[in-house]
């Protein structure tokens, strides 16, 4: 279970004893959802980001040779 801090932004999977964020304080601290508990990405964000990355580094190479 990963917990997120609203007030300091800190991310860990430890909270305070009474449910205070363990590196402010603050009680406005609670559970967040990993990916692992979510759903998982879906099948066009996965195909998006491999064009993205494959025109990024066909760019660099464009450039590199010229």
């Amino acid at each position: 279970m990963n917990y997120l801090c609203r007030d300091c932004t800190y991310k860990g999977t430890v909270a305070g004893h009474a449910g205070e964020c363990p590196a402010c304080g603050s009680l406005n601290f609670g559970r967040r959802k990993s990916n692992a508990e979510g759903e998982p990405p879906s099948k066009l964000r996965l195909q998006i980001l491999v064009v993205v990355w494959t025109i990024f580094i066909g760019m660099i190479i464009w450039k590199l040779i010229q």
